[in-house]
């Protein structure tokens, strides 16, 4: 007997479809409910648990890597019980087409490795994803649904068949005036959603719900309050392709860009200035970062590093990194300016996500550029380890901003 195919228009919909509540958008869209859990260590959920109940996984299919999380919940408190990365070959980094072709065999090696199955959380990156500030005059919920779709179509053009989208209406913050109304619209091309799920069904996994990426990290933010209530932030999500800014009021997402400048972008920066391959450049920013910045603990920072080697990735990545700075700059004066009208005028703090975030001196270059403080954000911080993880957990410590991501998606099953 023939084996039945799945119903790919019912997947879709049952990732995307939205519950029609105010400020509420569906499960793959909603910046989900913070949950501090330095005064709750339980959820409701969570209580009526065994002793020790395995969740389903976080993947998060980056440029660079692949990461994996998985929560188990002990004595009603969620705990890091499993955790994997692995880096994709350099020619695959900067290559799309050998990265697509590494990657199902990758995931079948870390699978089989860490003997994952079941049920699975996964995240659609900035390339895939849309995610745009509008602004209506004021009307009924009901009309809202329509203005949405409208606004699309002026953007996306051709069928909304094709699209899978929702929206959230923001709070009061940036309110240009009482009667208009904001809204974030997220959008993403269906065959981008089936072609994820069909990757991680094809080994093996089952995913239950995909979700925006900066969603995710947002979503492990919020469980160790790295934006305070009343405080603005910029949330960087600094990537190998591309870098995600996030513009954060009160702990709510109020605005979104993607910058160009990502991890590969300075790669092939050193790659052109020093004659060298890709390999060899990927290497040379690892080791070297911003090293040659004239800080006094560039030497406890940059051991071991010549300062030929330093002040050559410095060149070739200084003039990179400062349009990046400049890029935050000019995003946020427009959220204040036009979005804002501005009512918020400046912003407290950076909040670095990201395997790029670890670039060797990018914090300290970044904080003396913006005159603000500067936080690489730690996603393991506010969990227990696992006792058995913690035995092999190794520098995956050190790698613990790469992880937002994944950590964000496995949250999902403690929250559900």
């Amino acid at each position: 007997m023939p084996e039945k195919k799945p119903d790919t228009a019912h997947i879709v919909k049952s990732i995307f479809e939205r519950e029609k509540k105010t400020q509420r958008v569906s499960s793959l869209f909603a910046p989900r409910k913070n949950t501090d859990l330095r005064h709750q260590q339980t959820l409701d959920a969570v209580k009526k648990e065994p002793p020790e109940k395995m969740l389903p996984i976080g993947i998060d299919i980056g440029s660079h890597s692949i990461k994996i999380a998985r929560l188990t919940v002990i004595d009603n408190a969620p705990v890091i019980r499993d955790l994997a990365l692995k880096e994709f070959p350099v020619e695959a980094m900067n290559d799309p087409n050998e990265r697509k072709r590494k990657t199902p065999l990758m995931l079948r090696e870390l699978i089989a490795e860490y003997n994952l199955k079941g049920d699975a959380y996964c995240a659609l990156s900035a390339n895939v994803t849309q995610i745009k500030h509008v602004s209506f005059p004021k009307m009924p919920q009901d009309e809202i649904d329509g203005a949405v779709r409208w606004e699309i179509q002026q953007t996306e053009g051709g069928s909304l068949d094709r699209l899978s989208f929702d929206y959230l209406i923001l709070g009061d913050e940036v309110a240009r005036a009482p009667e208009r109304v904001e809204a974030l619209i997220v959008s993403s091309d269906k065959d981008e959603i089936l072609r994820q799920v069909a990757l991680l069904e094809s080994v093996g996994l089952q995913v239950r719900a995909v979700e925006v990426d900066m969603f995710s990290v947002l979503a492990s933010m919020a469980y160790d309050n790295s934006v305070g209530a009343g405080e603005v932030a910029i949330l960087l999500d600094f990537g190998g392709e591309s870098t995600r800014l996030g513009i954060i009021v009160n702990k709510e997402l109020q605005f979104v860009r993607v910058l160009n400048i990502g991890g590969s972008y300075l790669t092939n920066a050193i790659k052109d200035y020093c004659s060298v391959s890709y390999g060899e450049a990927e290497n040379l920013k690892k080791r070297c970062g911003l090293c040659a910045l004239p800080f006094d603990d560039v030497h406890k920072v940059c051991a071991n590093i010549t300062s030929d080697e330093s002040s050559r990735v410095h060149n070739a990545i200084a003039l990179s990194i400062e349009k990046l700075a400049t890029d935050i700059e000019h995003t946020f004066k427009y959220f204040s300016y036009q979005l804002s009208r501005s009512k918020i005028t400046g912003f407290d703090k950076v909040v670095l996500a990201g395997g790029s975030s670890g670039i060797k001196k990018f914090t300290t270059f970044l904080g003396n550029r913006l005159n603000v403080p500067i936080e690489v954000h730690n996603p393991f911080g506010i969990f227990e380890i696992h006792p058995d993880l913690l035995a092999r957990i190794g520098d995956l410590q050190k790698e613990a901003s790469r992880f937002s991501v994944a950590i964000g998606l496995a949250l999902r099953a403690v929250e559900q």
